[in-house]
């Protein structure tokens, strides 16, 4: 199981890839969503296959924001590579740091 959890020699996914946010934790009382404050906030860049998910690179962020939404592509997507989001505001001008979409 050891090996499908951690792959040895780091290669960015490449060809149609979705990038995506997602907070990991337990139930909060307060808030949901994107709101959550106690959750880890997750960035996932997910290669689309033929039957269904690749290769995933996965990044702890320490905030849902413009920067970091930017430049996490830029060190796990391979460029020219098809970059497809949820069309959250932050992830306006990818597009301009190489990416189609």
């Amino acid at each position: 199981m050891g090996r499908a959890l951690i792959r040895l020699g780091w290669h960015r996914v490449h060809g149609t890839v979705e990038e995506y946010e997602n907070c990991w934790g337990g139930e909060e009382a307060r808030a949901t969503g994107r709101l959550a404050q106690d959750k880890a906030l997750l960035l996932v860049a997910a290669a689309v296959t033929g039957r269904g998910i690749g290769r995933i690179q996965l990044h702890r962020a320490p905030a849902l924001i413009k920067s970091t939404l930017r430049g996490f592509p830029r060190h796990v997507i391979e460029p020219r590579s098809d970059l497809r989001t949820d069309s959250l505001p932050a992830y306006l001008g990818v597009a301009g740091y190489g990416f189609a979409g």
